[in-house]
């Protein structure tokens, strides 16, 4: 199946923005801040489902770039495993009650197509990887939005979510540390 690719990353977005419209509102290029830091970052979008879209989730951000050819492709998924860290930072009004709140998960668009060797190639391996550090990816497939993340499909228009949200427990580090009431030493 082959993935659009666009002249200019205006272009992508142009393309994102009209493919994700019936089901989605979009702020574009929200403002973030790395914890512990004093860096600030911004995301392409943050994405929130209108009321009749079943999504999984509540909030998330979207990586948009021009092309999802390997160099372009390996950026956005290091750029999404850096936002799903971060907070929201932007003083716009409309994001006021989002102040400080972590952006949990992150897509990347567009993805690759099976012209890249996808399946048994590098960029799946990319992308499963980036799963773990809750980095998924918007495919198109008959004109519609399909998000997946780690090659598990999360939702889709025509079959709405998968039957349980995936990738919902978050990490930190390897995820050895342990708190208290889990049985480690305090």
């Amino acid at each position: 199946m082959t993935q659009p690719s666009f002249a200019t990353e205006d272009d992508a977005r142009r393309y994102l923005e009209a493919l994700l419209e019936p089901w989605f509102h979009l702020k574009r290029e929200v403002g973030l801040r790395y914890p512990g830091t004093a860096n600030r970052l911004r995301i392409d979008y943050l994405a929130k489902p209108k009321p009749a879209t079943p999504f999984p989730f509540d909030l998330f951000g979207i990586e948009c770039k021009r092309s999802n050819r390997a160099g372009e492709f390996n950026r956005a998924i290091k750029q999404a495993i850096d936002y799903c860290r971060c907070e929201i930072a932007d003083q716009r009004p409309t994001l006021g009650r989002l102040l400080g709140q972590r952006v949990e998960r992150v897509y990347v668009f567009p993805a690759p197509g099976e012209g890249h060797g996808y399946e048994g190639g590098w960029h799946g391996g990319v992308e499963r990887l980036g799963g773990l550090f809750h980095v998924g990816l918007i495919t198109v497939r008959a004109g519609m939005p399909v998000f997946s993340m780690s090659a598990d499909r999360q939702w889709d228009p025509r079959a709405g979510p998968s039957a349980a949200k995936k990738h919902i427990r978050q990490l930190v580090g390897n995820g050895a540390a342990r708190r208290p009431e889990m049985g480690a030493p305090p």
